[in-house]
Formats: C-alpha cells, structure tokens, sequence
C-alpha cells in the first residue's frame, strides 16, 4: 500500500512538473523551482540528454526565441542530434542552420550568400555561430558536461 502511495504522489508531482516546463519552458522551471538540469530529470525519472533531446531534437528555432545576445546574427535552425559520445564528457550537437542573415558594419549579408563565403573571416562567422548555439543550449546542460556544436556552414 506503501508502494502504491508514493508511486501516485510521484506520478502527480511528475505531471505537475511536465505541465510546469510545457506552459513555463524549461530554463524558467529551472529557475523557479531553484534546481539544475540533473536533479529536475531524476524527479521526472530520465536523463538530461533526453531532456534536452525532447526540448530541441527536430524543431525548429529562431535565434530570437532566446533571450541571448546575439551579435548581429539572425537565423533559423534544427537540432538534429545531441550525442552523447564526445570526447571527456562532451555531447556533440548536430545543427542544422536553415537561413538567416549577419550584419557586419552596417551592412547585412545572407548567410548563404556566395560573396560571404569568399571573406577573409568566413572562420570567424563559423565560430560566431557556435557560440550562439552553445549560449542557446548552455542553460540546459549539466555543469559537468560541454557541448561541442557542429553546423552545415562549415
């Protein structure tokens, strides 16, 4: 009867807490309740990997879906992996940039505009753009594990 008992009671504060992340977003449930990636998947009986697969896996974004600075950079994209056989506790994060634009001394250029490709900084805007998607995905993530972002501008 015992058993039965906290099985409901965790079942309900389960639910409780899917309907919180659904209507509120992760990050914001993670801030309120005052907890971490880790100890909120142990409540829900999973693991952060899966989590943050369930939040982004094959959907698609905005960089302006996120409150984060993001220099200029304009673009949408889909996740569409997170492996979790990196090297020395790193997940590696398969993206999938869609379109988007960069503005560069006042003059703005399409991501997969030909003439932005033959620049000189071509490595810098690459580089730029994984630290947008890191920015994104970092409040996501355990402390102990790093991201390692790949994309389709490279």
């Amino acid at each position: 009867m015992k058993k039965l008992i906290k099985r409901i009671l965790k079942e309900s504060i389960k639910e409780k807490l899917e309907r919180r992340i659904k209507e509120d977003g992760l990050s914001e449930t993670l801030k309120t309740l005052g907890i971490d990636i880790n100890q909120l998947s142990e409540m829900l009986n999973t693991t952060p990997l899966q989590m943050l697969k369930d939040l982004f896996i094959d959907k698609q974004f905005s960089t302006k879906d996120f409150d984060i600075n993001t220099g200029g950079y304009d673009f949408n994209f889909i996740i569409t992996d997170i492996d979790d056989e990196g090297i020395d506790d790193t997940w590696v994060v398969d993206v999938q940039i869609l379109d988007g634009n960069v503005t560069i001394d006042d003059e703005e250029y399409d991501l997969w505009d030909s003439d932005l490709w033959q620049k000189d900084w071509w490595w810098e805007i690459q580089g730029e753009i994984d630290d947008i998607i890191y920015d994104i995905l970092n409040p996501y993530k355990p402390k102990d594990i790093d991201l390692e972002i790949m994309h389709n501008l490279r």
